[in-house]
């Protein structure tokens, strides 16, 4: 999007290409992408929903808020989408179909990106179209934002994130704690138990968990930084991710790698 003109830096950039979790700030930002749009929450195609966040849910019901689109954890890369689209003039109304040209855009450049074909076409939970990588394809794209010449556009996103973590995911959510423990790192994670990540240094890797679920990949992720020599003090609190059974922790999920 930023090729095609898409006029967002720093936190609102980080917010553009992560999966966030409804705080305050984040509907903040997702209202200024939109209204440097001219559009409005009503413009928006990703499904309503209520904040991930557990604090920005309560309060939410509380204040006798319904589930929104502007709080689904994709509204930051939609609302980008319409900017972008508005830039070009396409149509905005359209924007999630896997022809418009933006839609076309996003694909080639995930290619070029992964170094591989597109695999299969799927739509993601949020209404967007879904395009399968390899993990290997995973790795050597995110290897390729970290190592792209400072100012390119891949960089650009790779610097955002890193230096604004918490409006790419969200406070105290696992993407975000990890940059915050090894200065350098770029990760997202995503839906059914996938992260990647790539390091200043070059080391990069992806993770799939077979089931979908989200509960290994702190472990798992920190396990394969500590076998790439990416180890230190500050991750070692992620190695294992407790298990509760009743209001007590019974054991924990650790990787075996």
């Amino acid at each position: 999007m930023l090729e095609l003109g898409l006029p967002l830096s720093g936190a609102l950039l980080a917010l553009a290409a992560g999966s966030h979790t409804g705080e305050a700030f984040h509907v903040t930002g997702v209202e200024a992408i939109l209204k440097m749009a001219h559009l409005g929450a009503d413009d928006l195609q990703c499904p309503p929903d209520l904040p991930m966040n557990r604090s920005a849910m309560f309060e939410a019901v509380r204040c006798g808020e319904r589930p929104r689109p502007v709080y689904m954890n994709c509204s930051g890369k939609h609302a980008a989408m319409l900017l972008t689209s508005t830039r070009n003039h396409w149509p905005t109304n359209s924007y999630l179909d896997a022809a418009h040209p933006l839609q076309q855009h996003i694909r080639s450049t995930i290619q070029r990106l992964a170094a591989e074909d597109i695999s299969m076409l799927a739509t993601d939970g949020c209404g967007a179209p879904l395009y399968g990588v390899s993990p290997y394809g995973l790795c050597v794209a995110f290897q390729q934002m970290v190592r792209s010449p400072a100012g390119s556009y891949e960089r650009q996103v790779a610097d955002a994130i890193r230096t604004y973590p918490a409006w790419a995911s969200g406070d105290g959510e696992l993407d975000t704690s990890l940059m915050a423990a090894l200065p350098g790192l770029l990760v997202k994670s995503g839906a059914e138990g996938v992260l990647a990540f790539a390091h200043e240094s070059g080391a990069a890797g992806a993770v799939k968990v077979q089931d979908g679920s989200s509960r290994p990949l702190g472990p798992v992720a920190v396990a394969v930084l500590a076998a790439l020599g990416l180890g230190n003090t500050a991750l070692q609190g992620m190695r294992a991710t407790p298990v509760s059974g009743g209001s007590q922790v019974v054991g924990h999920v650790e990787a075996a790698i």
